[in-house]
């Protein structure tokens, strides 16, 4: 019965204005009682003060005939209808009564000592009783009888009118919500059939109220706004539909698809793995993808796999597979799972493509490489072999030689041979920046020697150039730092033998070195008159293989390496190189690096200085298959004043170690019958074995890449001198583990 909207809005309406009128009406009736009671106490209160004092002087002076005048004076009031005075001893001094209808229990109750209220026969009768006192002597006492039925009958006759305007009110409340609620049941069933009719795709009419009224009005806005939005949308998702089919459309063309139900099982492959795996669509469905797994590829790669895309992340990675024919191909792959709205997996998608050419170009690339570094590393071996014999004989005949033009010829050798030598530093120096593998290793120095030493090292040039090569270094600074200094000498180099390239006759070159305290930045640069560049050449200059032009590595000479390696050393070492240049004018090269000063050096470097006279007491082993190279070693030992056994390979090195005791190993790596790394594992399990304390083992080669020598730490060598020998390595390398004499 009160399923519509309407009835239950009528019900509530009229529950709610009945308990409203209901409330109101019995404040009304509770307010109407307070007043007529309110008025008959004042009115009574009013009489009985006015009768006392009437009959005041009548009762002092005992005059009956003046109390009876005033009893039937006062009786005239219309409500008052009997009246008594009583003496002290309760005899009646005077009466009255109006109406033969008051009864005798009237009567009875006239002299009592509360004031009461006689209903009888629809009427409403108030004693009233108090004492006769006159100038404070109580001489009697008197009571009135008054009719209140009319006040009565007022108050009874204002709740009949409420209850009438109660009745009315209701029926207007009723009519009212009657047609309220019809009016708003219209309405809304009229907006439930247009929802039903969007909600169902149907054509639905309407326009828009411009002027809002009501609710009602605002919700049929509200379901135009909402038709509106729903169409709009509409017309977007059929828009992305047809896109997501044409992507899928796409990526079904251009991919290898499928799908996977959560425990892995194959639910749908696209044409395109089936052409690629050689399978057909039947002998897939409801398979694992087992079924195409590589046996090269290894368990764990799948455990990640599953454990990825279980935990609801994407999984990437390249996959090797094999075909139904057996034969194997690389796909790169991306697994996506897709979740419901409850958040659980329902679906797996993968997505992939075919890259086996790729990885095999990959191959192919990384094989070229490690044939590139093998040709670098077997160059430098067979250039450095040679090189170490002539360098080494140089620095021994400089020595014996007093005949100045001798002496030069040998200086013109060992200037051209270190010039190769740079050269090739600068070629591996490049390979290892390619591979990231160029490393910053910061020691002390005196700063005045090793710069020193590349002011010497060109020199003789400047004096064969007739150019005037200049020194300027700062007096602020300090001579001892802490810094790569062999890569800033590298760094310098190259800027001075590019000064002296590009620099004419008669010309100045000046190495400047500065030092900057605030922030403790170590400048050193080079400036030259010579041929200057433009803009154009500077942005090219520091790119590998470039020169100012294209005729320069004809007229000039050089690899067009050594500028792009001394940017990447400035990087790495987080500094900067500076460049100011005027064509025909000249440039300068400014390499600013940060530095730390180091206090307290003085003595250590001087320490380090009488090392290069120093003797030593010592057994050394010396394995070197080349016999240029063993005279050389030889020559160099006997200067240090050590004794030696030399063996020409690595199994002669290992049973002269067995035989005899050494203090000291110097080791060739490529020997014949077997090599120093052999050799050495060989040492190392013999010490073990007999519980020997390990033998210094330093190898001593022309492998100088960075990857030799990590094998050599990890074949358990002690220390590293590069060939050609520097007699100064050599000293370092027996002041570290040998005792002097």
């Amino acid at each position: 019965m009160f399923r519509s909207l309407k009835s239950k809005f009528i019900l509530y309406f009229m529950g709610t204005e009945v308990l409203f009128l209901a409330l109101i009406l019995g404040i009304n009736f509770t307010s109407i009682d307070k007043v007529a009671k309110t008025l008959i106490e004042e009115k009574l209160a009013t009489s009985t003060e006015l009768f006392s004092k009437l009959i005041a002087a009548p009762v002092l002076t005992l005059d009956l005939a003046a109390l009876d005048d005033a009893l039937k004076s006062f009786a005239k009031q219309k409500n008052v209808i009997a009246i008594k005075v009583v003496n002290l001893e309760g005899v009646v001094l005077s009466s009255i009564k109006k109406r033969d209808r008051v009864l005798k229990k009237h009567d009875d109750v006239m002299f009592g000592k509360q004031e009461l209220r006689l209903l009888e026969h629809d009427l409403d009768y108030r004693i009233k009783q108090f004492h006769v006192v006159v100038e404070g002597e109580h001489l009697g006492n008197a009571s009135i009888l008054f009719d209140t039925t009319h006040i009565r009958s007022v108050v009874a006759f204002n709740k009949q009118q409420s209850y009438l305007l109660l009745i009315l009110a209701l029926l207007i409340a009723f009519g009212f919500a009657y047609v309220v609620g019809r009016k708003l049941g219209r309405s809304l069933n009229k907006a439930a059939s247009i929802a039903h009719d969007i909600a169902h795709e149907k054509v639905v009419k309407m326009e828009a109220h411009n002027e809002r009224y009501d609710e009602v009005e605002e919700l049929f806005n509200a379901l135009f706004l909402m038709k509106e939005m729903i169409e709009k949308r509409t017309q977007s998702l059929n828009k992305a539909l047809k896109g997501q089919e044409q992507f899928l459309f796409a990526l079904d063309e251009s991919s290898i698809v499928s799908k996977t139900d959560p425990k892995g099982r194959i639910t749908y492959v696209n044409d395109r793995f089936c052409e690629v795996s050689g399978y057909t669509q039947e002998e897939l469905i409801g398979k694992s993808h087992s079924i195409v797994r590589h046996p090269d590829m290894e368990a764990s790669f799948f455990k990640n796999l599953w454990e990825t895309i279980q935990a609801k992340r994407v999984f990437k990675g390249t996959i090797k597979n094999r075909s139904k024919d057996g034969s194997s191909y690389y796909v790169d792959s991306t697994l996506v799972p897709i979740v419901d709205i409850d958040d659980n997996i329902v679906e797996y998608i993968a997505v992939r493509y075919d890259v086996t050419n790729l990885v095999d170009a990959l191959k192919r690339s990384q094989l070229a490489e490690r044939t590139k570094s093998e040709f670098l590393s077997n160059m430098s071996h067979e250039i450095r072999t040679p090189m170490n014999a002539i360098l080494g004989f140089v620095h021994l005949l400089q020595k014996r030689l007093k005949n100045e033009t001798n002496l030069s010829y040998v200086e013109t050798i060992e200037n051209s041979s270190k010039l190769l030598l740079h050269v090739i530093d600068d070629i591996l120096d490049f390979s290892k920046m390619e591979h990231g593998k160029l490393t910053i290793e910061s020691i002390s120095f005196d700063l005045y020697e090793r710069i020193g030493h590349v002011y010497e090292l060109f020199e003789l040039k400047a004096k064969e150039k007739q150019i005037d090569f200049v020194l300027d270094r700062g007096t602020e600074v300090p001579q001892y730092l802490y810094a790569d200094i062999l890569r800033i000498q590298q760094i310098v180099t190259n800027f001075l033998s590019n000064a002296f390239k590009f620099t004419p006759e008669g010309k100045r070159i000046t190495l400047v070195i500065r030092f900057d305290k605030d922030n403790e930045r170590l400048c050193v640069g080079v400036k030259d008159e010579g041929i200057g560049m433009d803009e154009t050449v500077k942005k090219r200059i520091f790119h590998a293989f470039e020169q100012a032009d294209n005729s320069t590595t004809r007229v000039y000479g050089g690899t067009g390496l050594g500028l792009s390696i001394s940017s990447k050393l400035a990087e790495l070492m987080q500094g900067d190189i500076d460049v100011t240049s005027r064509v025909g004018e000249g440039s300068e090269f400014t390499l600013c690096v940060p530095v730390k000063v180091e206090k307290g050096m003085a003595d250590s470097l001087s320490s380090q200085e009488s090392h290069k006279e120093a003797f030593f007491t010592a057994k050394v082993l010396v394995a070197e298959d080349n016999k240029t190279n063993q005279m050389l070693i030889q020559m160099l030992l006997d200067e240090l004043g050590v004794k030696y056994l030399t063996v020409s390979n690595g199994h002669e090195a290992v049973e002269a170690f067995q035989k005899e005791s050494f203090d000291i190993v110097l080791m060739d790596e490529n020997m014949p019958e077997m090599n120093g790394i052999v050799a050495v594992e060989h040492i190392r399990d013999y010490e073990k074995k007999q519980g020997k304390k390990p033998t210094p083992i330093v190898a001593v080669t022309a492998n100088v890449m960075h990857e030799d020598q990590q094998r050599f730490k990890t074949a358990g060598m002690d220390d590293f001198i590069p060939k050609p020998i520097d007699p100064k390595a050599l000293q370092r390398v027996f002041s570290r583990f040998l005792q002097k004499k």
